[in-house]
C-alpha cells in the first residue's frame, strides 16, 4: 500500500490511498446523477485529451456518477481518516494495443495511452503525497472481443506497469467484465466469450487480482440498451460499490 505525507497545498492527509483507473469508455462515462460524494475522495483533473497533464486533485461532481468515482467513494468510506486520490487515464473505443509500445512513434494511431499514464502519474502522486498506487481498476476489452492474444497482451501491459516504482507487487488489480446487454449478432456472442478471457486473467495472480462480474447486474435498470455495453447511472453507482466491496475483501486477504 502507498504511503506519503500530506501536501498542504492540496489539503490531503498522511497515508492517502491511491486508485489508478484506466480502460475504455466505461472507465470515463459520467451520466447525470444526484448524490453526496465523500469529501475525502478526490479526482486528478486530467481532462481526457491526448497529451493533457493534470494539475490538481478536485472534488467529485455531485451531479454526475462514474464507476471509478463510486469505487473511490466506497474506499474512502471504508477507510476512516484516510483520503483517497483517484487518477483516471482512459480513452473510449481503444484496443489494448494502445497500452503497448510503439504508439508515441506513430501519431496516425494515437493516443499512446501508456505515455499519457506516465506523464500524469508522477505529478499526481506528488500532489497526493504518495509514492505508489494501491488499486488498479481495469475496464477494457470491448474493442478486443475475440482477440485470442488478449491474455498475453494484458500481461505485457501489467509488466510495463510493474517496471515502475509506483506499481508495487501488492497493488490490487480490479478487472471489470464487459457488458453484454443490447448487443446483437456476433457481438452478442463475442462479449460473453470476452468475459471468460477477462476472468481467466485472475489465475495468473490470484492473490492480487479480482474479476468483477459486471453482468451480475441485470439489464434493467443497470444497463443502457440504447448504448450497448454501457451502463446507466444506477449501473455505475451499483457496480462501483460492488467492485470496492470485492477489492476490500481482497486487500484484507493479502
Amino acid at each position: 500500500m502507498s504511503s506519503g505525507v500530506a501536501s498542504g497545498q492540496q489539503g490531503l492527509i498522511a497515508s492517502p490511498l491511491v486508485v489508478f483507473a484506466t480502460g475504455q469508455s466505461n472507465a470515463v462515462l459520467q451520466p447525470a446523477f444526484s448524490w453526496s460524494p465523500n469529501r475525502r475522495a478526490k479526482i486528478w483533473n486530467f481532462n481526457g485529451d491526448d497529451g493533457n497533464i493534470g494539475t490538481a486533485f478536485i472534488p467529485i461532481n455531485p451531479r454526475a456518477i462514474s464507476v471509478t468515482w463510486k469505487f473511490a467513494y466506497e474506499i474512502a468510506r471504508a477507510s476512516p481518516g484516510r483520503d483517497v486520490c483517484l487518477i483516471t487515464i482512459a480513452f473510449p473505443a481503444k484496443s489494448i494495443t494502445h497500452w503497448l509500445s510503439g504508439y508515441s512513434r506513430n501519431p496516425a494511431v494515437s493516443p499512446d495511452i501508456y505515455a499519457n499514464i506516465q506523464n500524469n502519474i508522477g505529478p499526481a502522486l506528488a500532489a497526493c503525497g504518495a509514492t505508489s498506487i494501491d488499486y488498479l481498476l481495469w475496464w477494457q476489452g470491448e474493442t478486443d472481443a475475440g482477440d485470442v492474444n488478449y491474455p498475453s497482451r494484458f500481461e505485457t501491459v501489467m509488466g510495463r506497469f510493474r517496471s515502475n516504482p509506483w506499481f508495487a507487487p501488492s497493488t490490487s488489480i480490479v478487472i471489470f467484465g464487459v457488458g453484454v446487454a443490447g448487443f446483437t449478432d456476433q457481438l452478442a456472442r463475442a462479449m460473453p466469450a470476452m468475459n471468460v478471457i477477462l476472468q481467466s486473467l485472475v489465475a495468473t495472480d490470484p492473490a492480487n487480482r479480482i474479476f468483477v462480474p459486471s453482468v451480475s447486474l441485470p439489464a434493467s435498470p443497470y444497463w443502457d440498451l440504447s448504448s450497448p455495453g454501457h451502463m446507466t447511472a444506477s449501473g455505475y453507482d451499483a457496480l462501483g460499490s460492488l467492485a470496492a466491496s470485492m477489492a476490500n475483501k481482497l486487500a484484507k486477504a493479502q
